[in-house]
């Protein structure tokens, strides 16, 4: 994928850690592209990409956000939601 081939060029260049391609994959940023349902998913397939790539000879860090809402009182989420939210990304990087 395009995605694996940047990693490889990272690497390529010396890099000993590449960066998921998930920034934004939360439920929040993915709605506004009827995608929300599959933050999870697509969390998960980023990971897979980048450990596919770098192997055991490096590091994935992932990458979960920002969410593009505000907590209260300054926006309308509660922030335990905004937490939730961000930590099943977060988990589902790891997987």
């Amino acid at each position: 994928s395009l995605v694996e081939e940047i990693h490889r060029l990272y690497r390529a260049a010396g890099c000993d850690a590449v960066e998921t391609n998930s920034f934004g994959c939360t439920r929040y940023k993915l709605e506004h592209f009827g995608l929300a349902a599959l933050a999870e998913e697509l969390a998960r397939a980023a990971a897979a990409a980048a450990r596919r790539v770098v192997g055991t000879e490096g590091y994935v860090l992932g990458s979960a956000g920002p969410t593009g809402v505000f907590p209260e009182p300054y926006g309308e989420e509660p922030p335990e939601a905004i937490r939730k939210v961000v930590m099943k990304v977060r988990v589902a990087l790891l997987k």
